[in-house]
């Protein structure tokens, strides 16, 4: 399970088009690191992905959406995210 949200609970996605992107960006990492996703929730201050991957592809998945654009143009992101 990757669970990913911000210090102090801000809200990350402000407009249908960030939930869109990051969409987007989820297809785009199952297909290059051959992840498997069972299940995804995206709330406004984080997200929820349920998935299957070797620990190459997993590490390479998590890197990925921390690099997501979507994300990374919020001032905070750099500095706030955390998984587990």
């Amino acid at each position: 399970d990757v669970l990913t949200q911000v210090i102090e609970r801000r809200d990350i996605f402000r407009s249908d088009a960030d939930y869109e992107y990051l969409v987007d960006r989820l297809e785009k990492l199952v297909s290059e690191t051959g992840t498997a996703i069972y299940a995804w929730t995206l709330m406004p201050n984080h997200y929820h992905v349920l998935g299957r991957a070797d620990p190459e592809g997993l590490s390479r998945f998590r890197i990925g959406l921390a690099k997501s654009e979507a994300l990374d143009r919020k001032p905070y992101a750099a500095r706030v995210w955390r998984w587990r």
